[in-house]
């Protein structure tokens, strides 16, 4: 579709550095609530990082799980859609608390070259012209799977800094008013 003449296409690659998660073992993890949670896509059910009693932990985390922690800011999607999971392939969450999480597989952490580009890039990822495209390219029988390459070669329409402002300013002012509606 056309965009403004201000705008310009580019690939979501070309605007996030990504980080795969980490493949733990059950022995691994506790649900004693002790440690780093590890964040699956159970998790991000609802579109926002959810932990709760069903959440896993890994109390002494080695080097190369370390690799896998996540922060505040980092935006989280899922490659993984199992039958039982309403969301679309791509769900995206912000990771909003203020202590370290771990990444599990089939989660991908976004982070964003441009920390004000966060909120823009999460209501993009999260529009329908984003999950119908992603949609249609995964691949899988009874789990869904999204291969990063779609994820990273994804098109969006790239508004100049202060115009994306002016975007998330008027969606976070609108948004109350369309949760009102669904209600």
């Amino acid at each position: 579709f056309e965009i403004p003449s201000s705008w310009r296409w580019v690939r979501l690659g070309e605007l996030i550095s990504y980080q795969n998660g980490y493949a733990y073992s059950s022995k691994d993890m506790s649900d004693l609530q002790i440690g780093y949670p590890v964040i699956k896509s159970g998790n991000l059910m609802t579109l926002q990082v959810v932990i709760n009693s069903k959440t896993s932990y890994i109390e002494k985390p080695n080097e190369k799980m370390l690799e896998s922690q996540i922060k505040r800011n980092d935006m989280l999607m899922c490659l993984s859609s199992q039958s039982d999971n309403p969301e679309p392939l791509g769900k995206t969450a912000v990771y909003r608390y203020d202590f370290p999480a771990l990444l599990n597989q089939r989660v991908l952490k976004i982070t964003a070259i441009k920390l004000e580009m966060v909120e823009l890039l999460y209501y993009f990822i999260n529009s329908h012209y984003f999950h119908y495209n992603v949609s249609h390219q995964g691949g899988g029988s009874a789990q869904a799977n999204l291969k990063l390459e779609h994820v990273l070669n994804m098109l969006i329409p790239l508004p100049p800094l202060e115009e994306q402002k002016r975007i998330v300013a008027k969606i976070e002012e609108l948004l109350p008013y369309c949760d009102q509606l669904i209600k």
